[in-house]
Order: structure tokens, then C-alpha cells, then sequence
């Protein structure tokens, strides 16, 4: 490329002489704008031609990321101990790694409402519902604790929620999903698995595949699928979950630096997640339906689809 007649331009572009395209549109937008005779020109050009003489060719771009990579190293270790704390934090094991420490000067009954941390969280559950025995939440969470922590609901678990809940249909659902994990085995789906298609330009997982369910214990599943038509016909499906939280938000103080108010939300975590149980019900359904289709019980089959729409609707409802 011919070098400008202009020589202010010519000694404004020089360090560009390692791009044509910069060059090019620096020259075209200096040569409208660039008065080689304006009486500072010679001064500018020797001003630039000085500084350029200095210079040191691609040096700065060395300097420039290791001075970028000393400033992020800096960062990151600054950074490193929040870093680790979220990483704690949002491990599902935290709550359970973590002890937390009950506010001061609480009534009784709040100290058994937030539990004492001595205790197994069935040893609390037990200690909270022996202040009010009669109280459907409490006997709802002790329950739902056994059931984690021993496999199995407390003895005579139908015979108390008649008397102090009769109409709310969660403890039946609860037993109904209670029932014994060998009783019913859900096979694995056959391999391989169909592959995903496109029909009239929309993406198909593929067709649908049966699952074979394996009834190791009929009287069970029969006595599950009684549970889940009875809780179909009752009107209330309470769980108590969202009650006991806000009892418990009542007693956590507010406000407060970043620990404290974790210090709170570990005070009032409950583990027990009930509605975890309510899963199995769908292997109870889906083996009833399997063996009435296969027996060619249309009756049968569409009495399931009646009580697996009280169950969905009550939980979206609840």
C-alpha cells in the first residue's frame, strides 16, 4: 500500500502499519479531517514520531495479560472463602452437618415446637405430641417421622386419625403409600429404548413403553388400592405442613445478620417430607391397572382412573 501524500496523516497511522484494515479507515476518516498546514502540524508529527521511537512492539500485549492473570488470581482467592460457603451451603447435606442454636427464653411449649436437639427427630416428634395428643398436625409430623425413621406408621395409625381427623383425606393416602416395598416390583423398562422420531416436523420420544409390575404380596396391594377408594370419597386433604412451618416462623426471631437467619431456617427444617410417600401409590395404581387390563377389566380399570383424579386434584388443590 502506497504510503499518504499527507504527512500528518501518514505519521498518524504508522502504528497501524500491522493492519490494513485499521489503516485503511483510520486514512479515510483522517484525510477529511487531517490540515497538513495548520501551524501545529510539524510539531504533532515530531510529538508522534518521539513517542513512537520509545515504543516497544508487542511487548504491551504480554505485559497486559499477565498483569490481567495476576488480578484475576488476586480476585478468585479473595474470593475463594465465599466461594466455599455457598458450596457448603447448597449441598443438600448442610442441613443435616449443621447444628443450630434455639433462641433464648422460649415458653415450653416453643422449645418442644422447635425441638430439642439432643433428641432423634422421632424423639421430638414424640415429645411434641404427647403436650396435646389429640392435635392432628402433631400426630401428622409423628407419623410422618416414623414412617422415616422405622419404615413403617405408628401401630394403630387408622384407628387414631378416625378419631381426631375422620374427614381429612392425607392419612389415608399416607398408609395407602405406606405400603411394603417388596409387595410390589416395578421392573426395569426393556432395553433398548425406543429411539426419538420426527413426524410432521415435531420431535417424538419415541412410543410409549409398558412397565411390568411384579405383585409379590396381592393381599397388600389390595388392602393399599381399599385405602386409596376410601380417601377418595373423604373431603379434606389437609397436610398440616404448611400450618406447622408458620407456627414455627412465629417462634424463629426475624431480621438479623446472614447467619442468624440461617440459624432460623435450620431451626424449623423438617426433613419428614410426607408427600416423598404418596409416589408409591402410583406403583399400586399402575399395577392394579396392569392386572385388570390383562384380565380385561374395563370396570375395574376405569374405577382407578376415578381415584387417581381425587388424588391429583386434592394434592394441586392442597
Amino acid at each position: 500500500m502506497q504510503p499518504p501524500t499527507n504527512p500528518l496523516i501518514e505519521a498518524a497511522v504508522r502504528p497501524l502499519s500491522g493492519n490494513a484494515e485499521q489503516r485503511l479507515a483510520a486514512i479515510s476518516i483522517l484525510t477529511e479531517i487531517a490540515d497538513p498546514d495548520h501551524p501545529d502540524a510539524a510539531e504533532t508529527i515530531a510529538r508522534w514520531e518521539k513517542t513512537d521511537a520509545k515504543r516497544h512492539p508487542f511487548l504491551w500485549k504480554p505485559i497486559l495479560y499477565i498483569a490481567t492473570a495476576i488480578a484475576v488470581t488476586i480476585m478468585a482467592f479473595s474470593q475463594w472463602s465465599n466461594l466455599k460457603v455457598i458450596e457448603v451451603i447448597t449441598e443438600p447435606s448442610f442441613f443435616y452437618l449443621t447444628e443450630p442454636s434455639p433462641p433464648k427464653d422460649l415458653s415450653p411449649q416453643a422449645k418442644l415446637l422447635l425441638g430439642d436437639l439432643k433428641l432423634s427427630g422421632l424423639e421430638q416428634k414424640e415429645a411434641l405430641l404427647r403436650s396435646d395428643p389429640e392435635n392432628p398436625a402433631y400426630y401428622a409430623e409423628y407419623a410422618c417421622s416414623h414412617l422415616s425413621e422405622l419404615g413403617k406408621l405408628p401401630e394403630g395409625f387408622l384407628e387414631t386419625v378416625s378419631r381426631i381427623a375422620p374427614d381429612n383425606s392425607y392419612f389415608l393416602y399416607l398408609a395407602a403409600g405406606a405400603i411394603d416395598y417388596e409387595a410390589i416390583h416395578r421392573k426395569r423398562a426393556p432395553e433398548p429404548k425406543p429411539k426419538p422420531r420426527i413426524v410432521d416436523g415435531v420431535r417424538l420420544s419415541g412410543s410409549l413403553v409398558e412397565r411390568d409390575f411384579e405383585v409379590k404380596d396381592q393381599a397388600a396391594l389390595e388392602d393399599s388400592l381399599h385405602l386409596l377408594e376410601m380417601a377418595a370419597k373423604l373431603p379434606e386433604f389437609e397436610t398440616y405442613w404448611r400450618t406447622m412451618l408458620q407456627i414455627r416462623m412465629r417462634i424463629v426471631p426475624k431480621g438479623g445478620t446472614f447467619a442468624e437467619r440461617l440459624n432460623g431456617m435450620l431451626l424449623i427444617y423438617d426433613g419428614s417430607a410426607s408427600l416423598l410417600y404418596f409416589r408409591k401409590t402410583v406403583d399400586v395404581l399402575s399395577a392394579r391397572a396392569q392386572q385388570f387390563s390383562r384380565e380385561g377389566d374395563v370396570d375395574g380399570f376405569l374405577s382407578l382412573i376415578e381415584i387417581r383424579r381425587h388424588l391429583i386434584q386434592k394434592m394441586a388443590n392442597s
